[in-house]
């Protein structure tokens, strides 16, 4: 149990006995004093509190009344300024609507004139039966309704009503005269051009007053202060427009609705608030009614008045006022509502419907079948905005498609055709969408140029997708890219040349065969030493194997080829064989005196042959004496006349002649032959005999004499050789030709072994020779003789640029791989000794090191790269045998242009396709997002 402080007090029992402390009752007098004082301060403290309290009670209801005044105030307040707003932007659009009007009727030249617009023509009765003035008091009616100032009256109005001014505090003294003045002339007896131009300041500061009343009003409705306010730049202000009591867009029913609903007007709509503005919380049913049938009776296309709907809905209305709900509250005037007929009804489950939007979009090309329905399409859009978007992109993708089209039908705009028709039809698109016309054809010119740019290059994209990878090596693509970039017979040239090759048995490669693969050859063998030892390895072989291919190459165009001075030997034997009897017959005849040679005796030519004759009886080991040949002095005589004396004098001018062609004495040849016919003629005629033996010896003899020509004419002039051979027997003919024959291997094996023994017959003189020489050889084909020359010397020419040039190049390449690296360490200590000594941060060390290790990794890479492909390419273009190399180049080529044309077909359709979609998407998005 607590302690009771009182304890003491009470009286103990009787019989008790106890004795008192002074001391401790003056300590127990003050401890009573002090609990008293204490009861005290808390009685205090209580009354304190709750006197408090109910100060604090009274001075919260005080607040709340003062506060209740002040929002009612302001309630006030911002009704009337937002009913002033609302009535003065009415009156506003009424003014600018005028304006237009009047400034399109003085455009055609109506209503205005120094007659047409004075009062006594608009009086006139005449005039008036006739219509001739009605455009004038037609224009009369839209200057009343512009100069009647209703609208800067009641915006004066709102000044003075507001001593803070509200939100027509953004409106200024001066520009409230501007709107006044701009009114002052409005005569009807101006220009045209004077009219228009008054009526466009109007508009504009009309206009401008709007747009600043209205930003204002809306901030002012929004904070219940300007506090903050800031009004409209100029570019916004230049950019705004006024309603001009345009419908609501239409919006669709949904699917199985039975009825549809009208739009309301904006004008309607803002006389509507305006009058709730004017009569918040004290509206009547029957006052509201009446107010709702005018309307509805100046705008007889909402439909019919409903006067027990309107006085039903009051009730509503004075609630949401006594609530301290603002007018706007109550929100627009809802649509009127109309049956729909059976087909409208169809109509409308199928417009509503996914699919049916999807169509319904799908068939709006160029917004025309919405701008033509009045809006009803873009309502279903709404619906289903995601059908709506696929089926406006399948719109915009077949109308791009058909302007396109159409487009290419000229010459001259073909080529861009498909771009100029994707931005034209978003151009149409957007003008048709767009409030603005010019703005929307600008915007949708430029979304669907974007479009169709990105989606030909993401077309394209899904084209080199589609098609797969190429199935030709990187080797074989080098390969076919060279020849595809070059001429565009380039390919058919390779084959034709190395059929050509192949039916020679020329061991042409592909690098011989084109310039551009050679090239691409001499590439590869400087990336890549393996490819150039193949082609030092192949050209080398070939080389070798050039004096066999002339050898067959002459017999096969030309004829057989001979031992020269075996088959010279061996006819000069032949003709001593057949002609020793017939000469020893013809020695033993007499009548060698009878030859009268007195008159050869004393010419130097037959002198000279005197001596050959001695000489070769000499040669011979005859004793030249025993046949009448003696020597006196200088000179050699016949002193007894002998049909031996007279052969031998015959064969020393024979050896004369056949000097002088050697050594190309024409005119000792021609002497020598001239003195040698008549000599045979006078000894022919004295010993038939003799004539018989020299027959004999003259076959086998004039057929070495031939071959030997045939060795000479190698050197001879075309022209001169024509003459030598004019008179030859085809015998004869024949010798010479293998005489040239012959020759022309002679002096192919006499060249060094790196020289190319074609290189003899590729001059205009041995061309010239060829075809004198063979000229009506049946057997000979000198074009193809000259065909396969070409092909040598071609062969040659690419050897030498294959690996005729310094190796130093593929030396480097080579050397790359054993280079040392000096490694991170070596990286490190460079860059510090470099940064050192330049005096650079040290942080630059790090960024040196790493961007010398990636330079020399990337480069390290690519060289590597290039000489797998290097390698690649060497057997490709190195192959020796034509064959092969026909089939293998026919079948790689036929393979590229089987993928490069399905890949171009690809790309294309992609292109196609893609720019199309690009174009639809991007006109459907700037519909959604632009417009």
């Amino acid at each position: 149990m607590a302690e009771n402080r009182f304890q003491k007090y009470i009286q103990p029992p009787q019989g008790t006995t106890f004795a008192t402390n002074p001391n401790e009752a003056r300590d127990q007098s003050r401890e009573d004093e002090r609990l008293r004082n204490e009861q005290e301060r808390l009685r205090l403290a209580q009354e304190n509190a709750a006197r408090d309290a109910a100060n604090d009670a009274i001075t919260q209801r005080e607040k709340a009344d003062k506060l209740t005044a002040e929002q009612e105030e302001r309630a006030r307040l911002q009704a009337a300024q937002a009913s002033g707003v609302s009535d003065a932007l009415a009156t506003m659009r009424r003014v600018i609507g005028a304006a237009r009007d009047a400034k399109t009727m003085a455009a055609s030249g109506a209503g205005i004139g120094s007659y047409e617009g004075t009062q006594g023509f608009r009086d006139s009765s005449v005039w008036s039966i006739l219509g001739a003035n009605s455009a004038s008091n037609d224009m009369q009616a839209l200057l009343n309704t512009i100069g009647s100032n209703t609208a800067f009256d009641r915006l004066q109005k709102m000044r003075e009503e507001s001593p803070t001014g509200g939100a027509l505090g953004a409106v200024s003294e001066v520009e409230l005269r501007l709107l006044r003045d701009s009114i002052a002339s409005l005569s009807q007896t101006q220009s045209d051009a004077q009219f228009r131009s008054n009526m466009d300041k109007i508009i504009e500061a009309y206009t401008r007053i709007a747009g600043k009343l209205q930003s204002a009003d809306s901030y002012y409705r929004q904070n219940g202060t300007m506090a903050g306010y800031v009004p409209p730049s100029e570019e916004e202000l230049a950019g705004f427009a006024i309603d001009q009591s345009t419908p609501a867009d239409p919006v669709a029913a949904g699917s199985g609705a039975t009825q549809t609903s009208i739009p309301i007007p904006q004008e309607y709509q803002d006389r509507h608030l305006a009058y709730l503005r004017q009569n918040w919380g004290n509206l009547t049913p029957e006052g509201y009614a009446q107010f709702r049938a005018g309307l509805d009776n100046e705008y007889p296309e909402v439909g019919s008045p409903n006067l027990e709907a309107y006085r039903n809905v009051v009730g509503d209305l004075n609630a949401m006022a006594a609530e301290g709900q603002p007018p706007e509250a109550a929100g627009a005037v809802p649509a009127n509502a109309r049956d729909l007929s059976g087909f409208d009804q169809l109509r409308n489950n199928i417009a509503t419907d996914p699919l049916g939007t999807f169509a319904a979009n799908a068939l709006d090309i160029g917004g025309a079948a919405n701008w033509l329905a009045d809006g009803r399409v873009q309502a279903s859009s709404e619906l289903n905005p995601t059908a709506a978007f696929f089926g406006d992109m399948v719109s915009g993708t077949t109308g791009a498609g058909m302007t396109g089209m159409a487009l290419s039908a000229s010459s001259k705009l073909a080529p861009k055709a498909m771009f100029l028709g994707d931005a034209l039809y978003g151009g149409v698109d957007g003008a048709m969408s767009d409030d603005n016309a010019i703005a929307g054809f600008l915007t949708g010119v430029t979304s669907a140029a974007v479009g169709d740019q990105a989606g030909k290059y993401i077309g394209r994209g899904i084209g080199q997708f589609r098609a797969g990878g190429n199935p030709l090596t990187d080797g074989q693509q080098a390969v076919a890219q060279t020849v595809r970039g070059a001429r565009d017979t380039a390919e058919q040239d390779i084959v034709d040349a190395l059929t050509q090759a192949r039916d020679l048995g020329v061991p042409m490669t592909l690098a011989d065969a084109s310039p551009e693969l050679g090239s691409l050859a001499g590439s590869a063998v400087r990336f890549s030493p393996t490819t150039a030892g193949t082609a030092r390895s192949v050209m080398a072989q070939r080389n070798q194997g050039q004096l066999d291919r002339l050898a067959e190459a002459v017999e096969r165009d030309l004829g057989p080829v001979t031992n020269i001075p075996q088959r010279s030997e061996d006819l000069l034997q032949q003709a001593r064989a057949q002609a020793a009897p017939l000469y020893d017959a013809a020695y033993a005849a007499p009548g060698a005196e009878l030859v009268d040679i007195a008159d050869l005796a004393e010419r130097p030519t037959f002198a000279a042959a005197l001596r050959e004759g001695y000489t070769e009886m000499l040669d011979e080991g005859l004793d030249p004496s025993a046949v009448g040949l003696q020597q006196a002095g200088e000179n050699i005589m016949i002193a007894a006349p002998s049909w031996q004396a007279l052969d031998y004098t015959k064969r020393g001018l024979d050896n004369i002649i056949e000097r002088g062609i050697k050594q190309g004495d024409g005119p000792a040849v021609r002497r020598a032959t001239s003195m040698k016919n008549m000599l045979l003629s006078r000894m022919d005629e004295a010993n038939p005999a003799y004539r018989e033996a020299r027959r004999a010896y003259a076959g086998p003899a004039a057929e070495r004499a031939m071959l030997d020509e045939g060795v000479n004419a190698y050197r001879v002039r075309p022209d001169q050789l024509s003459v030598d051979m004019a008179d030859l027997s085809p015998e004869q003919t024949a010798q010479m030709r293998l005489g040239y024959q012959s020759e022309v291997m002679g002096q192919a094996g006499n060249l060094r072994n790196n020289s190319n023994p074609w290189a003899q017959l590729n001059t205009p003189n041995t061309e010239g020779r060829l075809e004198v020489l063979y000229d009506g050889a049946e057997d000979a084909d000198i074009a193809r003789l000259l065909g396969q020359r070409d092909l040598e010397l071609q062969l040659a020419g690419s050897a030498n640029r294959l690996i005729g040039n310094s190796a130093t190049a593929e030396r480097e390449i080579a050397d790359e791989f054993f280079k040392q690296q000096p490694g991170i360490g070596g990286d490190l200590a460079a860059g510090i000794i470099e940064t050192g000594a330049l005096g650079g941060p040290f942080l630059t060390v790090g960024k040196s090191i790493g961007d010398r290790i990636f330079r020399e990794r990337r480069e390290r890479s690519a060289l590597e790269a290039n000489r797998r492909l290097a390698d690649e390419i060497g057997p490709l273009l190195l192959e020796q045998s034509p064959p092969i190399a026909i089939d293998e180049f026919t079948a790689m080529m036929a393979e590229d242009k089987r993928f490069t044309d399905e890949l171009a077909r690809l790309l294309a359709q992609g292109e196609t396709w893609g720019r199309r979609a690009g174009t639809g998407f991007a006109t459907a998005t700037a519909d959604r997002t632009a417009y």
